[in-house]
Formats: C-alpha cells, structure tokens, sequence
C-alpha cells in the first residue's frame, strides 16, 4: 500500500520535474507516457515481489514452530 501511496505521489512529482530536465533529455519527449507506464509498471512488479516473496516463505513453515524461540 505505501509503494503505491509512493507512485502516486511520486508520479506527478516526476512529470513536473521534465520540465527542468528537458534540457538533459536526448532523443525521448519529456513527455514521453509509455516511459512513465512503464517505469510505474516496473515499479509496481517489484513491489508486488518484495511484498509476495517473504510471505509465500512464511507460509511455508508451521506456525508452532514459528512461535519457540531458540
């Protein structure tokens, strides 16, 4: 929920900021939306299997054994 909290916040803040970019920006429109959809998009993925990676490990264990500590 944050990462996405983070993309929407982050989204228009980085449309704004090809305005003071454009100068920097050789062969790519600043306002290029398939860069955008595409870094949200990859952004988005990561997300997911940073969020799905560790809880599909911790299904995997029994929850007793979980709780003993050493």
């Amino acid at each position: 929920m944050l990462g996405l909290i983070g993309i929407a916040i982050g989204l228009p803040l980085a449309l704004a900021a090809t305005r003071l970019f454009s100068a920097l920006l050789f062969g790519v429109n600043p306002w290029d939306i398939p860069t955008f959809l595409g870094a949200a998009i990859l952004l988005t993925a990561s997300l997911f299997t940073a969020g799905f990676v560790p809880a599909w490990r911790a299904t995997s264990i029994e929850p007793a054994s979980a709780l003993r500590v050493g």
